[in-house]
């Protein structure tokens, strides 16, 4: 193995693990412990949701924008597999159709959760010591959700470079889903509705 020296790669003269022994590693996480508490995770996150209680709020939008991105990254390196091996649109298309329509599940109970709350919008000094689910964040947590939606408006989140063999990719038009923050930028927008997720017979 040797450093990769391409000037698109993101990390230049790096030598890194194979992508087979990263999938091995993946499969053994989901197989060995994922698949045995998914339902024990998803469970106590929305009793977590359903206290309203403030001290979770935090951790219940960590855990929420890490199963967003998740899916990103997931149908991402679906299109790359399909793209690598002469095939149109996601390898494995059912479980990007799933895990699609997942998101949308996720985020309608998240906006149910957070009842409108915009870090950009709140007088934070109002907010103190009102009955909110987000009324005990602590300054560090504000500053870091004020700093994610200051991002998620700029035009810099909607377009992101990613590399693969040979020149610089972007996500092609028609899987905007694939983006790394198509999912979570989606958690502070105003009036949010379902958005559009890929379906195996329909046309892009």
């Amino acid at each position: 193995m040797e450093p990769d020296g391409r000037d698109c790669h993101p990390h230049p003269n790096d030598v890194y693990v194979p992508r087979m022994i990263c999938a091995q590693f993946n499969n053994m996480g989901y197989c060995t412990i994922l698949r045995r508490v998914r339902k024990q995770l998803l469970e106590e996150l929305w009793r977590m949701m359903a206290s309203k209680s403030p001290q979770h709020f935090f951790t219940i939008y960590l855990a929420v924008f890490m199963m967003l991105h998740e899916i990103s990254v997931t149908t991402r390196d679906r299109y790359r597999w399909a793209e690598e091996n002469n095939q149109e649109g996601y390898s494995l298309a059912g479980q990007v159709e799933a895990i699609q329509e997942g998101a949308n599940i996720i985020l309608s109970h998240w906006h149910y959760y957070k009842r409108g709350f915009n870090p950009l919008t709140t007088d934070w000094k109002k907010a103190k010591g009102k009955k909110t689910v987000w009324a005990d964040l602590t300054e560090k947590e504000i500053e870091y959700l004020l700093e994610i939606c200051d991002f998620y408006n700029s035009d810099e989140s909607h377009n992101v470079p990613l590399p693969t063999t040979g020149e610089s990719f972007r996500v092609p038009l028609g899987f905007e889903w694939d983006m790394d923050h198509y999912w979570t930028r989606q958690m502070f927008e105003e009036d949010w509705q379902p958005k559009r997720t890929f379906r195996r017979n329909c046309r892009l």
